[in-house]
């Protein structure tokens, strides 16, 4: 009796694994539908690199362009976009009804705050999915030793 519980349990410890396989597979395929991953991907590029959300900050500096799929994807290019600062639901930059090919980060984030959002629109509709807003967040270090400096710029 003892012997047949074990089997039961590999047993099902086998068919969980399986199924698990299968549904990673599957999800694979569904992401990868015409030759590009359609759900994930960074269509944002600063100075020619992929954007690091977790760096977007007051003070920032680069030309940030759009692509219209995953940059590493043959098939992306560099698309038309407008691109602007939202604080609650006002528009903070006046460039929200321009169209350009890249902007400077640093002109866009000199006014911005926490809490405040980038937002990165694809001028033309067949290019939404690349549509991206994001939040401004500072990040405060932390201080390991007493420096007798006060952090309020004062």
């Amino acid at each position: 009796m003892k012997n047949n519980r074990k089997d039961q349990i590999l047993i099902i410890a086998l068919f969980v694994v399986s199924a698990l396989f299968l549904a990673k597979a599957g999800i694979g395929s569904t992401l990868r539908e015409n030759g590009e991953d359609s759900f994930h991907f960074n269509p944002l590029l600063v100075d020619g690199k992929p954007m690091d959300f977790g760096t977007l900050k007051p003070g920032m500096k680069g030309t940030l362009t759009v692509m219209s799929a995953n940059p590493a994807s043959p098939e992306a290019e560099q698309i038309s976009f407008r691109v602007y600062l939202r604080r609650g639901e006002k528009t903070v930059t006046e460039t929200s009804e321009q169209v350009v090919n890249q902007a400077d980060l640093g002109e866009l984030l000199k006014v911005a705050m926490e809490g405040d959002q980038l937002v990165v629109e694809p001028a033309q509709e067949i290019h939404q999915k690349s549509r991206r807003v994001l939040r401004i967040v500072l990040y405060k270090g932390i201080q390991w030793f007493p420096t007798g400096i006060r952090q309020d710029g004062c």
